[in-house]
């Protein structure tokens, strides 16, 4: 019985992995921007919380 659900659940775990490394291989640039540019800024504003440099930083982005 439980064999029936073996190769099922192997394509669909084959699916997930497959979709996650090209999400995070996609995404590699924007992400390293990302946490030089907070790395840059928090250094810049010690007063603002991470949120607000993130926040900072994606609007940047979009003006590119």
């Amino acid at each position: 019985m439980i064999k029936n659900y073996t190769t099922p659940l192997a394509i669909i775990i084959g699916a997930i992995v497959i979709g996650l490394s090209i999400y995070y291989g996609l995404t590699l640039e924007f992400r390293a921007d990302l946490k030089q540019c907070i790395k840059n800024y928090s250094a810049s504003y010690p007063d603002q919380t991470r949120k607000q440099v993130k926040n900072l930083c994606m609007d940047l982005r979009m003006l590119k």
